[in-house]
């Protein structure tokens, strides 16, 4: 067993001004560095097991030693997750509030800071399963399309007179196209 003690001023900067290796040429268990206190280094520091410290800081990159594509990137109140830079997914948690999520290195879907979710592409429902959506007791909107450069249209579920709980489809905030109700009448033209 060999056993090296480095000593050093208390509160103050010490430096092992040399490369410090132990058993360089291969792994073995039985050998560690105890730092009592910060631990310092200018250039890179590198592990082939772990690192455990109860904090543990960086400027910006945390790199797979494998791949340095597949990183962690750290900024100013944003962290990017990347499984191959440049050429697969990604997730960025933003510090403009949205989160973005890809799975080819261009977004696919962005969760804003409303909550709201935009699509790049199509939305796929698995067989035998469904959307639901809630709408208040009185009655509202549970499906909306804004038509670029003409009506906007919006499906509603309404509770009507007494028992008269209808769904309908029309101009968004104006005339009715259709409405089919409970009792199994249907309304045509309505406002």
């Amino acid at each position: 067993t060999t056993v090296a003690f480095l000593y050093g001023e208390s509160g103050a900067h010490n430096y092992i001004n040399r490369p410090l290796s132990i058993n360089t040429t291969t792994a073995q268990s039985g050998f560690e560095l105890t730092v009592s206190g910060d631990g310092y280094a200018s250039g890179n520091w590198e592990a082939g097991g772990y690192v455990a410290a109860p904090t543990l800081y960086t400027n910006e990159y945390i790199y797979h030693s494998g791949n340095t594509d597949c990183q962690i990137r750290f900024r100013s109140n944003r962290l990017t997750l990347y499984a191959d830079s440049g050429t697969a997914g990604y997730i960025d948690l933003h510090d403009n509030g949205n989160i973005y999520l890809s799975p080819s290195n261009s977004t696919a879907l962005t969760l804003d800071s409303s909550q709201d979710a935009t699509f790049a592409g199509f939305i796929n429902v698995a067989s035998a399963k469904y959307i639901t959506t809630t709408v208040p007791s009185g009655g509202g909107t549970w499906f909306a399309i804004s038509h670029t450069g003409n009506e906007s249209w919006t499906w509603t579920a309404q509770s009507g007179t007494g028992s008269d709980d209808y769904l309908d489809v029309g101009i968004g905030g104006g005339t009715r196209a259709m409405s089919w109700h409970e009792d199994g009448k249907v309304g045509i033209g309505e406002t």
